[in-house]
C-alpha cells in the first residue's frame, strides 16, 4: 500500500511569523546581516532560516541549526538549545534518518524541561509519534498524537490542531480504518481553507485522494489529485508535488490509460530523486511496475519492483528500530533518576532545617531516628530502583528475541537459489525459443514474487493466500524440473482458508527440502503430499514425498535443524478460525 503523505508543521515557537518563500527567505538573511550581536534574536532568525530550507535544501537547513546551536550555548540560552536540538530532528526526519532524529527530538526534551513550556512538549510529542508512525507502531503514535492534539485544543492553536487531524488520520487511514481517517482528514482540509494554508491543504488533498483511490471512486480520487497539484505547485510543495503525481498515475493505472500512468509516475520518480527521498522513490517503481505488467512488460516490471524492494528495506532496518527503542527508554530512565534525585535533595534540604530549627531540643534518639529514617527511605527507592531496571532488562531482552526470530523467519522464507533457477529457466525457454513457455513462467514467476514480497509485511496472512503461494511455487519447480513430480494439497472441510490465518509460507522451506534433498536426487517421478488439518484448537501442518528419504541425503543434520525448529513454532501456533 502506498505510504499517505502527509506534511508535518515546524512551528518554532518564536516571534516571528512564518516564511514561506523567496521574499521571507532574503528579508531573514538581511535581517541577520544587519544583527550582528550575539544574542537570542539571532537564534531565532536563524532557525526560522533553517525552518525555510528544510525541504528544498537540508544540508544548508542543518548548517543554520548549527550555528544556532553554538550561539545558544555560548550565551548560554536554554530555550535555544532545545529549539536548536528540536529543529536537528526535524533535518533528520526530513533526510530519513529516524534514528537521529528520535535521538535529537529526545534531546531536546531533557534540555526543555527547565523552560517549562507544556506547548513546546507538545511540538515534539508529534514528530515523536511521526517516527512511529513509520515503524507501522500504531499504538504508541495514536498516543503520542492525541497529546499533542489535547494541548493544541488548550491552547486554541488551529494550526497545530489542524496538523493532529492530519496525523491522527494517517493512522486510521494505514490501519484500513477508512471512515475515521476521512473524517479526521476531512477535520484538517476545512482549518486548512479557513486559515489559507494552501501549502498543507494540498498534502491533505492527496491524503483524501489515497481513500477514495481505496473506495474504487476514482473520480474522486482524481479531483483531489489534481487539486493537489495545482496547490502544490502554487506554492512550491515539491513534497505534496511529488505525492499527487504519483496518485494520478495510479488512478490512470486504474483506468487502464496506461501510457499516462506512466507519464505521472516517471514524473513522481525522478522529482522524488531531485528531493532526495527514498520512500516515494519506492512509491513510485510499484505505481511503473503494476503499470509495466499490465502491459506484458514483464522484463521492466521485475526490475522496477526489484528497485522498489530495495529502497523500502533500506529506509529502516531492525537495528534502528531497537536503537530508537533504547533511546526513549534511556530518556524515560535519566528523566526518572532525576526526578527522585530532586527529591532527595528537596528532603534532605527541609531535614537540614529542620534540625537546624530544633538543635538546642535535639537529643541523641531523635538524630538516631532521623538516621534510621533515611536508611529506610533510601533502601526502598534503591529496591525499587533496582526491580523497575531488572524489569526493563527482561523486557528488552525479549524484544530482541521476537525482533531476531521474526528476522530469521523472514530471511528463510525464499531461496536465493530458486530465483537464480527460476531465471535460468527463462532465458533457456527464449534460448529455445519456446515463446509461449517463456511468457507463462515468467507470469507465474511474477506473480509469485509479488505474493512472497506482500506477505514478507504481514505477520499473519490467509490460509488460502499462502496455499496459492504454495501452489505457484511448486508448479515453478516442477515446470523447471520437467514435471519430475506431481504434488496434491489436501486440506480439512472444517477448516476455513479465508479466515484462518498463519504465519507467511511456512510451508515453503520443508517444500523446498522435499524437493531439493528428497524428489530431485530420486529415480523416476516423484509426489508430494501436503494435509492440514485440525486438532483441537491446532492446525497440523503435513508434508509429506516419496523421494529417497531424510537420512540419504548430504543435508540430513540441516535438513533436521530446519524441520525441528518450525515445527515448534508450528504446534504452538493457535488458528484464528
Amino acid at each position: 500500500m502506498t505510504k499517505i503523505f502527509f506534511l508535518i508543521s515546524f512551528s518554532i515557537s518564536v516571534q516571528i511569523a512564518n516564511a514561506q518563500n523567496a521574499k521571507d527567505f532574503d528579508s531573514l538573511v538581511n535581517v541577520l546581516t544587519q544583527n550582528k550581536s550575539g544574542d537570542s534574536s539571532r537564534v531565532k532568525t536563524l532557525l526560522n532560516i533553517a525552518n525555510i530550507l528544510i525541504y528544498n535544501n537540508p544540508d544548508s537547513s542543518m548548517k543554520y541549526t548549527d550555528e544556532a546551536m553554538e550561539l545558544s550555548q555560548q550565551i548560554k540560552w536554554q530555550k535555544g538549545i532545545a529549539l536548536s536540538f528540536r529543529q536537528m530532528g526535524y533535518v533528520y526526519y526530513i533526510l530519513t534518518d529516524k534514528f537521529r532524529a528520535m535521538d535529537y527530538y529526545l534531546k531536546a526534551l531533557k534540555a526543555g524541561q527547565s523552560i517549562n513550556n507544556n506547548f513546546f512538549n507538545a511540538t515534539i510529542y508529534n514528530n515523536i509519534a511521526n517516527i512511529y508512525a513509520d515503524l507501522k507502531n500504531y499504538k504508541k503514535a495514536l498516543d503520542y498524537y492525541s497529546k499533542y492534539l489535547s494541548i493544541a485544543q488548550q491552547v486554541k492553536s488551529k494550526t497545530d490542531e489542524m496538523n493532529a487531524f492530519i496525523n491522527i488520520g494517517d493512522i486510521y487511514t494505514e490501519q484500513n480504518s477508512l471512515p475515521l481517517g476521512l473524517a479526521y482528514f476531512n477535520k484538517a482540509l476545512l482549518i486548512a481553507n479557513e486559515t489559507g494554508n494552501k501549502r498543507i491543504g494540498a498534502a491533505i488533498l492527496n491524503n483524501l485522494g489515497e481513500i477514495f483511490i481505496k473506495h474504487n471512486n476514482y473520480e474522486m480520487a482524481l479531483s483531489n489529485f489534481e487539486k493537489s497539484l495545482s496547490l502544490a505547485e502554487e506554492t512550491r510543495n515539491m513534497n505534496a508535488k511529488a505525492t499527487a503525481l504519483n496518485g494520478l498515475g495510479e488512478i490512470y493505472l486504474h483506468q487502464k490509460k496506461y501510457k499516462q500512468a506512466e507519464d505521472f509516475s516517471n514524473r513522481s520518480l525522478q522529482l522524488s530523486k531531485e528531493l532526495g527521498d527514498i520512500s516515494w522513490q519506492a512509491n513510485a517503481l510499484e505505481t511503473l511496475s503494476k503499470t509495466y505488467e499490465e502491459q506484458k512488460d514483464f522484463a521492466n516490471a521485475f526490475y522496477t519492483y526489484q528497485q522498489a524492494v530495495v529502497l523500502k528495506d533500506s529506509t529502516l532496518s531492525d537495528k534502528k528500530k531497537q536503537d530508537i527503542t533504547r533511546l526513549e527508554m534511556q530518556y524515560n530512565f535519566d528523566k526518572k533518576e532525576a526526578e527522585i534525585n530532586a527529591a532527595n535533595d528537596k528532603r534532605q534540604a527541609l531535614a537540614a532545617a529542620e534540625i537546624n530549627r530544633q538543635k538546642i531540643l535535639k537529643n541523641a534518639s531523635l538524630a538516631i531516628g532521623f538516621i534510621l529514617m533515611l536508611v529506610a527511605v533510601a533502601g526502598i527507592i534503591l529496591y525499587k530502583r533496582r526491580n523497575d531496571t531488572l524489569e526493563k532488562k527482561k523486557e528488552a531482552e525479549f524484544n530482541t528475541q521476537v525482533a531476531y526470530t521474526e528476522l530469521k523467519a523472514l530471511r528463510a522464507q525464499m531461496n536465493p537459489h530458486f530465483i537464480y533457477n527460476s531465471l535460468n529457466s527463462i532465458n533457456d525457454y527464449i534460448d529455445k525459443h519456446d515463446t509461449e513457455m517463456a511468457t507463462l513462467y515468467t507470469t507465474k514467476f511474477a506473480k509469485l514474487m509479488r505474493m512472497i514480497l506482500e506477505n514478507s509485511e504481514q505477520k499473519e496472512v490467509r490460509l488460502a493466500d499462502d496455499l496459492n503461494a504454495l501452489e505457484l511455487y511448486m508448479q515453478l519447480e516442477s515446470m523447471r524440473m520437467q514435471n519430475k513430480f506431481s504434488y496434491e494439497i489436501k486440506v480439512d472441510e472444517d477448516i476455513d482458508r479465508e479466515n484462518t490465518l498463519i504465519p507467511p509460507l511456512i510451508l515453503q522451506p520443508f517444500v523446498e527440502n522435499s524437493i531439493w534433498h528428497g524428489i530431485s536426487k530420486k529415480q523416476g517421478a516423484g509426489k508430494i503430499l501436503v494435509s492440514i488439518h485440525k486438532e483441537g484448537n491446532m492446525i497440523n501442518c503435513v508434508v509429506e514425498d516419496n523421494g529417497i528419504g531424510i537420512l540419504e541425503s548430504s543435508n540430513a543434520e540441516t535438513e533436521k535443524e530446519v524441520l525441528l525448529k518450525i515445527v515448534f513454532w508450528n504446534e504452538n501456533y493457535k488458528s484464528k478460525n
